[in-house]
């Protein structure tokens, strides 16, 4: 439950916040539950090249890197 809610939040910031969230969800994508989660967010925020250290991890977080980075 608590991770539903944190992942809500994380996609709230994202889409509410704009650039401010980045931090933030930069600060989360060693998370294995929410890194997914926030590495979506920092694509919709148009930051891909923050995902860059995390795309060859081989976690949910790694694939969703490697799926939204040019």
């Amino acid at each position: 439950e608590t991770q539903r809610v944190e992942a809500a939040g994380l996609r709230l910031l994202a889409c509410s916040v704009g650039e401010e969230a980045r931090a933030p969800l930069e600060e989360r994508l060693s998370d294995p539950d929410l890194g997914p989660v926030a590495a979506l967010g920092l694509a919709r925020l148009g930051a891909t090249e923050a995902l860059a250290p995390v795309a060859a991890a081989p976690s949910a977080v790694g694939i969703v890197a490697r799926a939204v980075t040019p």
